[in-house]
């Protein structure tokens, strides 16, 4: 059975009314096919303070020292009410977030969404250096040789859309009064030697460094997001 991709759209926007965001995290993952749902470390569901608790906004000279995970998703931890996902050996998963304008209203001239990345490892290690996973590679052989790159997708996945009055909106069946429809990825859960009952850490990885468009300099933007997955 197939994800419910209206139903998870108006959960986010139930979510989503009355706070004022302007980046990106994943707000929930999901287990193509059995429906499970899980959440990123210290997810505590929306509220006026969630855009500054969830950002975490990569930048600066020393960009690429920065740990992958925000100081607040260095633990695994997840309160009851919003846990980790549960999901097995090779099983793929889709994950949602919000496009918060990035999509429907990018700056004039601009319409650079950038790139996203889904990054696993068995061997966690929540203050290794941005630089690090980076250098993972698909075959496991990079960098530190800790973790592998699962999946790499345009932020923008041509469908996602917030309700406004763009081209963009209406032309995606939102505009003004309708459902947010939030943007997805997915990644596939490799084997990798893991067994029930181990914990297989994922990280999101948003490249918005060309925002200001590719006829401009380079500023380099990164935005992470953390969570767990329980193999069953």
């Amino acid at each position: 059975m197939h994800f419910n991709f209206i139903n998870t759209a108006a959960l986010l926007l139930a979510l989503h009314a009355g706070s004022a965001v302007s980046h990106s995290w994943i707000e929930l993952l999901e287990a193509v096919g059995p429906g499970t749902k899980g959440y990123m470390r210290s997810w505590t569901g929306r509220d006026a303070t969630t855009d500054t608790r969830m950002t975490y906004r990569i930048e600066g000279p020393d960009w690429e020292s920065k740990p992958i995970c925000k100081e607040t998703q260095q633990a695994r931890a997840n309160p009851p009410n919003f846990p980790h996902l549960k999901a097995s050996r090779k099983q793929k998963v889709a994950g949602y977030y919000l496009e918060n304008g990035h999509v429907s209203l990018p700056p004039a001239g601009n319409g650079f969404t950038g790139v996203t990345y889904w990054f696993g490892t068995n061997n966690a290690d929540p203050k290794l250096p941005l630089r690090e996973v980076r250098a993972w590679t698909a075959d496991g052989k990079g960098g530190n040789k800790q973790g592998k790159l699962l999946a790499t997708a345009p932020f923008d996945d041509g469908k996602c859309s917030q309700p406004n009055d763009s081209p963009v909106s209406k032309a995606r069946g939102v505009g003004r009064t309708g459902v947010e429809k939030p943007c997805r990825s997915e990644f596939e859960i490799p084997t990798d030697d893991l067994k029930p009952g181990d914990v297989y850490t994922v990280y999101w990885v948003w490249d918005f460094s060309w925002h200001f468009g590719k006829d401009k300099p380079r500023v380099e933007e990164w935005y992470t997001a953390c969570m767990d997955i329980e193999i069953i």
